[in-house]
């Protein structure tokens, strides 16, 4: 009991840490629900030892913790939990609601309503099997495993969206097709990043302006020759376009950029879409 009453009260205490946020702050992420849904888990716990909710005033604290708790999970994933579905963790945020249910219920039973106690109940223990794989499952898991997933993905994709095979494979692979993407745009700019390194610098010191080199080549001119002129003018659209369109001066430039070995090494990078 001694331990119990420590934790209620380093959780009071990080309650009204909580409460000196700014609200906006309170609403982009389910830490303070969750310290809520703590607090009235110890006033239960702390109940079992010195019957403490037998008190009217201890039910309408935790009471008004739990509502306050509802409140923010609904500001933050909508009334009827739709924006759980664009999350990747879907299927853990669901379970959150498994506690609330639990917590709501055993108040409702402390306060002698136990008709409200049973459906709280019975809703998360509804819940709970949603978000289990049980022997039923094992066909959904297979057909996912047909094609091509291993069992730790297909298990987590299927909990993730409600058991529901289709949108568990769809699931999967955009998955996999947004890690391609990130890691394919990764490549690229670390490849742009030695590239503009190879091209050097221009006499104030700054790299070729990448997106300024690629306007220029976009216009037809060789990658290096356009690095060259940008790195002579400073970066300087117009200044580049008149070295690049000047024919003595593109003369210039060319030999410039095919005797450079930086332009040399650039010019074997792969180029910007």
């Amino acid at each position: 009991a001694a331990e119990l009453g420590d934790a209620m009260h380093f959780l009071e205490e990080a309650e009204r840490a909580m409460e000196c946020c700014e609200g906006r702050w309170l609403t982009i992420s389910d830490n303070y629900a969750l310290l809520l849904l703590d607090a009235v888990w110890a006033t239960l716990l702390l109940h079992s030892c010195d019957g403490s909710l037998a008190q009217l005033s201890k039910q309408r604290e935790a009471s008004a913790r739990m509502d306050k708790a509802r409140s923010l999970l609904q500001a933050l994933h909508g009334p009827d939990w739709q924006r759980l579905a664009m999350r990747e963790d879907t299927g853990a945020q669901r379970a959150i609601y498994c506690r609330l249910f639990v917590l709501q219920g055993a108040l409702a039973y402390h306060r002698g309503d136990l008709h409200d106690a049973r459906s709280l109940l019975n809703r998360s223990e509804g819940l709970r099997r949603e978000l289990t794989l049980t022997a039923d499952d094992d066909e959904k898991v297979a057909q996912l495993l047909s094609m091509g997933f291993d069992s730790r993905t297909a298990r987590a994709a299927l909990l993730a969206c409600g058991k529901d095979v289709l949108r568990a494979a769809a699931c999967i692979v955009e998955k996999r097709d947004a890690a391609l993407r990130l890691r394919r745009s990764d490549q690229l700019r670390r490849e742009q990043q030695r590239e503009l390194v190879a091209f050097g610098t221009t006499a104030a010191g700054h790299h070729v302006a990448l997106d300024a080199l690629n306007s220029l080549v976009s216009l037809g001119y060789p990658r290096p020759l356009a690095a060259e002129a940008l790195r002579r003018c400073e970066n300087n659209m117009d200044a580049s376009l008149t070295q690049l369109t000047s024919e003595e001066a593109q003369v210039a430039l060319d030999t410039l950029a095919c005797a450079s070995p930086a332009s040399a090494r650039a010019s074997s990078c792969v180029a910007a879409p």
